[in-house]
């Protein structure tokens, strides 16, 4: 299994081991060093060079965004900054330096595992796998994109299925978690569903002018095609 180390700077003891436990449900990700303050942070950054880097707003020496700006000197070193603060008003500033995603404290468990989602998204490593985010009874598991047959909502609430099994995700809508699939392998065919294009191996005509597709491993359900879609969807497959 690859690892993707981590930094943690944060000024107070309980907010980092409070992160630190969170973390500790992700074991592709090791805690490499921390820091109480901006200046040790920033020095220790360059000398070990961690993959993920969370940067509290307001430290002692040097803030968050201060610690990004000063390792602007290294342009071969680009890191995963996810942003961990009490306050709100410092989120369009942050967003100005490409940060993966800004947590405001407590840690909600839901945000920082859509966090989790988008460092292992956006690895560059050739043989990383992406993976979602999603939950198992009182885990959290990360499922590669190839294992999910669709996605879709109910009751509110974003799931996976990979087969017969039906995973809840940490994501609020459809339209979050299709920011993070693949757009060559998961294509949205309903207002309340995405497809797995490889995992299509039944199409059906509906008198509505819609479509209803049957996917590999999941005889329980069926899934719609709405008539606006349908066209585009058939496409794909040359009909």
């Amino acid at each position: 299994m690859n690892r993707i180390s981590v930094f943690i700077a944060e000024d107070e003891a309980f907010a980092r081991d409070e992160l630190k436990h969170q973390l500790s449900a992700y074991p592709e990700f090791v805690i490499v060093g921390e820091a109480d303050n901006g200046i040790d942070a920033v020095k220790t950054i360059k000398e070990i060079q961690p993959d993920v880097l969370f940067l509290d707003i307001e430290m002692p020496g040097l803030k968050g965004i201060e610690v990004i700006e000063a390792l602007s000197s290294m342009p071969s070193y680009k890191p995963f900054v996810i942003i961990v603060t009490a306050y709100e008003n410092y989120a369009v500033k942050a967003f100005e330096y490409d940060v993966v995603d800004y947590l405001l404290k407590p840690v909600d468990t839901k945000r920082l595992a859509t966090a989790m989602s988008r460092v292992l998204k956006y690895s560059s490593g050739q043989d990383r796998i992406n993976r979602i985010a999603a939950k198992r009874l009182n885990r959290l598991v990360l499922i590669p994109e190839e294992e999910i047959s669709f996605v879709g909502v109910e009751d509110a609430v974003v799931f996976i299925r990979c087969g017969e099994e039906k995973y809840s995700t940490t994501y609020r809508t459809l339209d979050d978690i299709e920011k993070d699939l693949n757009p060559k392998k998961f294509v949205r065919v309903h207002r309340g569903y995405i497809v797995n294009i490889k995992k299509v191996r039944e199409i059906k005509n509906e008198d509505s002018g819609g479509l209803l597709l049957k996917v590999e491993d999941v005889k329980s359900e069926e899934i719609p095609v709405s008539r606006t879609n349908a066209k585009a969807f058939k496409s794909i497959f040359k009909l």
